[in-house]
């Protein structure tokens, strides 16, 4: 089978503890997902609210650095940075991985952070976490949009070509982005579930998900256990409840994956990549094949497809 993953945090995970990207006990390492037809990942460099904007400017680097080692030592890896090393990633069944931001309070009233961050091969950055930077107010705060800074990082992100991820947005801040940008494609949700069926301030609206799907964003389907049931008691099908109520939205060339492996508490049923063949079996029992894979794979990489220059 093939896979497109939208969000990931292995990444932090491996240098929180000391970890390669190849062989390791995560959600993630390259050995297990070697086993997919074709894998494309999306690994966010995640950023907390807690430190200053000086301290995470200086780990986001040093996170762009080791992962430049990971690559390096690790050749059926391609870093998709063009669309044609997506391409060449498909052609070849290598690794495609696509280098993310999640969170943007690295930036001190500074766009050329931005700017680095793009030479460094970043293609997707998050706004904000669940609090307010420099940017604007995340999905916990209880007010806020983009701030006067905000709006000049959203135009230079548009500009430079770094897709815009507003999973972990204020709904003030979500429609912010879209009433300054009138285009199409741009702007995704990498990890965020319906909030009709698990009401949660992390997860979109249906007035939200079909904004997305209006100017041709996708939806990355998150196994994060709180965002799939209040309760907590999350299982493997509680994520096509999910998928169900979207596609009632006319969402079957929107709806993708975007696991969070490494980034939350998995359902139950899912203990890491091995286990996205069990989740694929599930949805074929509901849904066609080419539904199944478009979901899983084609969504995303057309996505990325038409967005990476």
């Amino acid at each position: 089978m093939n896979f497109f993953d939208l969000h990931c945090d292995t990444i932090y995970e491996c240098i929180l503890k000391n970890k390669k990207l190849n062989k390791n006990n995560l959600h993630i390492s390259l050995e297990r997902g070697r086993n997919f037809n074709r894998w494309v990942q999306c690994f966010a460099i995640w950023l907390n609210d807690k430190e200053s904007s000086f301290e995470l400017e200086n780990f986001v680097f040093k996170a762009i650095d080791f992962w430049s080692e990971q690559v390096e030592n690790n050749p059926d890896i391609i870093f998709c940075k063009e669309k044609s090393d997506l391409k060449s990633a498909f052609f070849k069944k290598k690794i495609g991985a696509i280098l993310c931001v999640e969170n943007l309070s690295c930036l001190e009233d500074d766009l050329l952070v931005l700017d680095k961050l793009y030479e460094k091969g970043v293609r997707l950055a998050t706004l904000t976490w669940n609090g307010s930077n420099k940017v604007g107010a995340g999905a916990l705060t209880k007010s806020g949009g983009l701030t006067v800074f905000g709006k000049y990082v959203l135009i230079r992100m548009l500009e430079l070509g770094l897709i815009v991820d507003i999973s972990h947005a204020s709904d003030h801040l979500f429609y912010d982005v879209f009433s300054r940008y009138s285009g199409s494609g741009k702007v995704m949700a990498s990890h965020s579930n319906s909030r009709k069926i698990c009401n949660h301030p992390r997860n979109l609206t249906d007035e939200q998900f079909i904004t997305l799907k209006s100017r041709e964003g996708v939806v990355g389907l998150t196994f994060c256990k709180d965002f799939l049931r209040k309760d907590k008691k999350a299982q493997i099908y509680d994520i096509l409840h999910h998928a169900e109520h979207f596609l009632e939205l006319g969402g079957e060339e929107v709806i993708s994956i975007g696991s969070d492996f490494d980034g939350a508490d998995m359902p139950e049923g899912l203990v890491g990549i091995e286990s996205i063949y069990d989740l694929y079996e599930v949805f074929l029992r509901y849904y066609q094949e080419s539904l199944v894979e478009a979901i899983f794979f084609k969504n995303a990489y057309n996505f990325f497809y038409r967005n990476l220059k």
